[in-house]
């Protein structure tokens, strides 16, 4: 997990791993548009070789909750 924290951080503009935690509703970050989707989405492809859709980010409400799914595609 913190290694993902880690990796989300980087697609987060401005935020480090430790303004972030499992339980943060990540769209209701203040840096959250457009840009640091696509950077989320290509982290985790080239990271973790899974590809996620609109329809995953919106479901899965917290970092924490994004994490776990990540972990059932891998």
């Amino acid at each position: 997990m913190e290694d993902f924290l880690q990796r989300f951080a980087e697609a987060t503009p401005n935020m480090n791993a430790e303004d972030l935690s499992p339980e943060t509703v990540y769209r209701e970050l203040p840096v959250w548009d457009s840009l640091t989707y696509l950077s989320l989405l290509a982290i985790v492809e080239e990271t973790y070789g899974v590809v996620l859709t609109a329809f995953d980010l919106r479901k899965h409400q917290t970092i924490r909750a994004l994490y776990e799914y990540i972990q059932t595609k891998r």
